[in-house]
């Protein structure tokens, strides 16, 4: 066998993905922002004093989206747990400074 791909053709096992919803940006937005913005909020600093910080959640109750199961088996999913910590990252624009995680609170 040739590693998953060998075993997903050799047997009645495949995978299923649980899909949730994404976010859309415009990307003409983000080229003209890029292009004619940016340059000029960035012209006066050096890249070691420009930071970036944003937050993000951590659903360590949360259940996997993919299984294995049988190909002729229905996947359902269940409720999600929607337990979460809130953890701010950031670092400066050229690496050299990287802040250590804080965890903003629990919800």
């Amino acid at each position: 066998m040739d590693g998953w791909i060998g075993l997903r053709s050799g047997t009645t096992l495949g995978a299923a993905k649980v899909v949730s919803e994404s976010a859309s940006v415009c990307s003409s937005d983000i080229n003209h922002w890029m292009e004619n913005v940016w340059p000029d909020i960035i012209r006066n600093y050096d890249e070691k004093d420009i930071f970036n910080a944003d937050e993000t959640g951590l659903f360590y109750k949360l259940t996997p989206n993919q299984t294995l199961k049988l190909k002729r088996e229905k996947c359902v999913g269940g409720k999600l747990s929607k337990v979460r910590i809130t953890i701010l990252v950031c670092a400066n624009m050229n690496g050299s400074e990287k802040q250590k995680l804080t965890v903003i609170g629990k919800s």
